[in-house]
């Protein structure tokens, strides 16, 4: 198993993904003008961020920049006016092209470029060279981790993260391993990246549905339900904390995660800015 985040060692690549994971969990930033959309667009010379600027007065504007850690991809960013006249920048999503895979893809996906797509490949072949990744894996799996000792009036967790793991098989496969060996062995074996950053687990995706399961971060076990859909409880398996059991549609595994890591919320450097349950609880 490798953890995406360590493949992240070059100065400028680093600088890179800080200012785009940045960016995602503001969700949206203001923009001053060409001086400050320039720290994103390393790929891009002065005229063609401040054309960039002009233009996005006039209409929205979705434009790639560099990809962190797989080839042939983009990340897109949308520059636009707000409704309160301001100029704003948000992330999107992150793009490939066929160049991102190994093999053809059996999953469907779609291959678009934006504006400066091209550029921005070539800024990352270029600069971050063997650091990048092409895609060979079968499946990924979307992890949230709930924290159920810090929950609203409504039951509702307030603190949480998300890991995103690439894996070697497809995840009904790893399902179907469990009448025979633990998630931990099944998992383990399997995996191939894994990463708590959001850009590049949205890199990891490559155009994928995605599997979500909901775990707890003080002891690592899955969720069951333990009441009526109306209701909505459920609990911890191993703690036997109780949170409200409709989040987003997740699917409360009751099994182990593999990793033997601490995730107790007393340090919340791990996720300072994570909002997701308290949004999901307005």
């Amino acid at each position: 198993m490798a953890v995406c985040d360590n493949f992240v060692s070059l100065p400028l690549q680093q600088a890179h993904l800080q200012r785009l994971t940045e960016l995602y969990d503001q969700r949206v930033r203001e923009i001053k003008g060409a001086d400050d959309l320039e720290q994103y667009c390393p790929h891009l010379s002065r005229q063609q961020v401040e054309g960039l600027v002009d233009q996005s007065k006039r209409a929205s504007v979705v434009f790639a920049t560099p990809a962190v850690l797989i080839k042939g991809a983009t990340n897109d960013l949308q520059l636009r006016v707000d409704d309160s006249k301001k100029l704003v920048l948000t992330f999107i999503r992150t793009m490939r092209t066929r160049e991102s895979y190994k093999d053809t893809p059996s999953h469907q996906t779609t291959f678009e470029e934006r504006s400066y797509s091209r550029e921005a490949m070539q800024y990352a072949n270029t600069h971050w060279g063997d650091q990048l990744f092409v895609d060979d894996w079968n499946d990924v799996q979307k992890v949230r981790l709930i924290d159920p000792s810090s929950i609203n009036e409504n039951g509702v967790p307030t603190r949480g993260g998300i890991i995103w793991s690439a894996i070697n098989v497809e995840w009904r496969f790893l399902h179907s391993r469990l009448k025979e060996t633990t998630l931990e062995n099944a998992w383990g074996q399997h995996m191939r990246f894994m990463t708590m950053n959001p850009i590049l687990g949205s890199e990891l995706f490559g155009g994928r549905s995605f599997n979500v399961g909901d775990y707890c971060s003080l002891c690592s076990y899955g969720f069951e339900n333990i009441s009526s859909p109306v209701d909505r409880q459920a609990h911890c398996i191993e703690c036997k904390l109780i949170i409200r059991s409709d989040l987003d549609g997740a699917n409360h595994l009751t099994n182990k995660l593999p990793f033997c890591i601490p995730l107790h919320f007393s340090n919340d450097e791990l996720f300072p800015n994570w909002n997701l349950f308290e949004e999901a609880a307005k």
